[in-house]
């Protein structure tokens, strides 16, 4: 994971970036546990700081329950390909841990969790509504006619 503009983030970001990189496993390509793990780097931070910072982390566990701004920024963030072209690449990665764990066994399990998920996903600010749900609703529609191409083909075997 990279920073495009590193002066921008403060030096704690650059320490949790490469503690996470040399920490996780190879087959964990989308989650981390991020709360365990940088607590005990949020040193010259204050006790209401360090709740932010976490409520923020919480604010990415599906499903999404933002309870302030910030929260609703990070929840949009966190899952903002969704809305995007490269959502195909990013999801892949997802499909990979998802794998690993026997979350799902085999591409059909796989595009279900999807259209689910999309199905009932919700974007939290105006900017992500406007910005990105159209190109949600699009790949969604796109998942489902695929899961039902894939279901003719069975069918017809």
């Amino acid at each position: 994971m990279e920073l495009e503009n590193k002066n921008a983030y403060p030096e704690v970001c650059h320490k949790i970036l490469e503690d996470l990189s040399k920490k996780l496993p190879d087959h964990l390509t989308y989650h981390r546990r991020s709360i365990q793990e940088v607590r005990p780097m949020l040193t010259d931070y204050t006790d209401s700081d360090i709740s932010l910072i976490e409520g923020m982390i919480r604010a990415t566990k599906v499903p999404q329950k933002p309870q302030n701004l910030y929260e609703e920024i990070i929840s949009d963030a966190d899952l903002d390909y969704l809305g995007r072209d490269d959502y195909p690449e990013l999801s892949g990665a997802l499909y990979k841990e998802f794998m690993h764990f026997g979350v799902v066994s085999n591409e059909a399990d796989w595009l279900e969790v999807q259209i689910k998920f999309l199905g009932n996903h919700k974007f939290h600010t105006d900017w992500a509504k406007l910005n990105r749900s159209d190109r949600k609703q699009q790949l969604l529609q796109a998942l489902r006619d695929r899961a039902n191409s894939g279901r003719q083909s069975r069918q017809a075997s």
